[in-house]
């Protein structure tokens, strides 16, 4: 029998007990009884749906963080609980990266990133939101272009982007308060930002939360090359057509994805010509 069928059922039978002296003329001892019954079969209801669900929880809570325990290392099992506490999950990524050249020795990378954020545990999780960008001191400063969130159907919201701080080494947004994500609620954020590069570098993107799949789009301009990796499993890397890298699998946390490119010309004068 379902568990809350009987739960249900202890609760109706202890409520029809404890009102059952005062509709039925019974000997006093026999109504004291009956009501100290009805009593219990009532905390025993609602001990069934509160500490009992709480208890368990807790208990398989602590058999996964023991068992973590005895198999992994001492300076692995920090790592494994701050993984494991980390419950939002971002469902879909895609970055696309567009190369331009500028003066001299220099390119601008402009990254517009879209991310879908899902809350599949059973309880509300409060998500701050920020962005870094860093800076290189070039010809020009990084920028925040753009930023937007929305939280299910709800209309976007786009973020004063002005209130940004600049420090020596990159760009800060730091988004006030928090955003309550329930379960079965969906997070998008869309952000788009600006830094300038030299030609032959690389990019290096990473956030805080796992991603499944994701999906980087690469528009270079000519005379250049690149290559797209993820820093997990180099090997699970696959195109799903030019211009596109896909990891199939889920980035951790602080994983990072890392754009390289370079001048083809100059690359070329490395490499070695073919033994005759």
């Amino acid at each position: 029998m379902n568990r809350w069928v009987i739960l249900a059922f202890l609760a109706i039978a202890g409520v029809g007990l404890i009102a059952a002296p005062k509709l039925i003329a019974l000997w006093p001892v026999v109504a004291e009884l009956t009501r100290d019954v009805g009593i219990s079969l009532l905390i025993a209801a609602a001990l069934g749906t509160t500490v009992d669900f709480w208890f368990k929880h807790k208990l398989a809570k602590d058999v996964f963080e023991a068992a973590v325990g005895y198999l992994l290392p001492e300076e692995l099992r920090e790592e494994m609980r701050y993984l494991y506490a980390n419950r939002l999950f971002c469902d879909q990524h895609f970055q696309r990266a567009t190369i331009t050249p500028l003066n001299g020795d220099t390119v601008l990378l402009s990254v517009k990133t879209e991310r879908l954020f899902v809350n599949a545990v059973n309880r509300d999780e409060k998500v701050h939101l920020s962005l870094r960008i860093d800076e290189w001191h070039e010809s020009r400063e990084s920028r925040l272009v753009e930023y937007f969130y929305r939280l299910n159907d709800e209309p976007e919201v786009a973020v004063d982007i002005s209130t940004a701080k600049r420090e020596e080494n990159g760009l800060n947004l730091e988004i006030p308060g928090e955003i309550v994500v329930k379960k079965g609620d969906r997070l998008r954020l869309r952000y788009t930002y600006e830094e300038v590069k030299r030609r032959n570098d690389s990019h290096l993107t990473t956030f805080r939360n796992p991603t499944k799949n994701p999906r980087v789009e690469v528009d270079i301009c000519d005379g250049l090359t690149y290559e797209v990796g993820f820093s997990n499993r180099p090997e699970a890397r696959r195109d799903a057509y030019p211009g596109v890298a896909t990891l199939s699998g889920v980035l951790l946390p602080h994983q990072y994805i890392e754009l390289r490119w370079w001048d083809a010309a100059q690359a070329a004068r490395f490499v070695a010509p073919p033994a005759s």
